[in-house]
């Protein structure tokens, strides 16, 4: 088993993916640390706020200790404990965080055979689940590229692209070239975290630059307890209707609330 290392903040499950495309089915989470992301709404603020300057971004202000939330781990530590917490499960999603920060630019070498070149520990966790016989999909704002060796083993990918409401500049929550290569592929789809009507133009304005069919979008409500999701289901449910988009709730806010490793 290789010994490169990921950044982890919690592996759990047996759960169910509460969101998306996949939602309602059985897995287990591997939640990787760090995002140059900084939404404001961030449900899982504790993988990267460690300081007060990047905390001040996050409604809550809340600061985390890194020592605490992060743990350096080997690949095969984290599969071991992944295939532990799936319990008979066939899937592992990988989420943040965001799970491709921790994918560096490869080298540029032909020589070099993939998993070397790329020194990508992201794409061996996922190469080793596979050889486990356990999908893995990856949840991802869409700002970073996979390598190679990391897209040809993933079953798929969970982009969500971060609109203005979620308190990021242009600059930082889109990068066109990125959002094109995840439209281009026939692994990924679409989810967009909506908090008020008017985020539904810019998902369109995202769609068309991107080519970006309908039936490939999600559409979900922000909020982390039932009743915040529930205030903004209809609406949300509506408007995705109308636009062709498919719709998501949060199945594991109305299970268990923001309870962590839920």
């Amino acid at each position: 088993m290789p010994s490169k290392t990921l950044l982890v903040n919690e592996i759990f499950g047996p759960t169910i993916q509460g969101e998306g495309p996949a939602m309602g089915r059985r897995c287990a989470f591997v939640r990787l640390a760090i995002c140059p992301l900084r939404c404001k709404w961030c449900d899982t603020p504790y993988t990267w706020a460690f300081s007060n300057p990047i905390a001040a971004h996050h409604q809550s202000h809340k600061v985390y200790d890194y020592t605490e939330e992060v743990r350096e781990m080997t690949v095969g530590d984290v599969v071991s404990q992944a295939i532990f917490c799936a319990s008979g499960a066939n899937l592992v999603v990988l989420s943040g965080g965001e799970p491709l920060a921790q994918v560096p630019v490869p080298l540029q070498d032909p020589g070099i055979k993939l998993e070397e070149s790329y020194g990508d520990p992201v794409g061996l966790l996922v190469n080793t689940l596979l050889e486990a016989g356990i999908e893995t999909h990856i949840e991802t704002a869409g700002v970073r590229r996979p390598s190679p060796f990391l897209h040809e083993a993933v079953g798929g990918y969970v982009v969500s692209p971060k609109l203005v409401t979620s308190g990021n500049s242009l600059k930082v929550r889109r990068d066109l070239d990125v959002l094109r290569f995840f439209a281009d592929t026939n692994k990924a789809f679409f989810k967009f975290v909506i908090t008020e009507p008017n985020d539904f133009s810019e998902i369109s304005q995202i769609a068309a630059l991107c080519s970006i069919p309908p039936w490939r979008i999600w559409v979900m409500p922000e909020g982390t307890t039932p009743k915040a999701i529930q205030e903004k289901m209809t609406f949300v449910a509506d408007r995705g209707i109308r636009a062709g988009y498919n719709v998501s709730s949060r199945l594991h806010i109305l299970a268990w609330g923001d309870q962590r490793a839920h």
